[in-house]
């Protein structure tokens, strides 16, 4: 793959995961409830933020 492909899908998964961290959809799990012993928020927070690093070790790793 090209450069420009990857740095394109690069840009890609970033601005969907801007978007799932935006003010809106973070006050949809900005609850008192818990989730295997932490706050949804936390929980929601830190799987978006592994799942954004897996996403773009992926990109670059496929497409070396």
């Amino acid at each position: 793959m090209t450069p420009l492909k990857r740095i394109t899908a690069a840009i890609a998964v970033a601005s969907l995961f801007f978007l799932l961290i935006n003010f809106p959809l973070v006050t949809i799990v900005n609850r008192v409830e818990f989730f295997v012993g932490f706050p949804i928020l936390y929980f929601y927070i830190f799987s978006l933020w592994f799942l954004f690093i897996l996403c773009i070790f992926l990109i670059y790793r496929r497409y070396e």
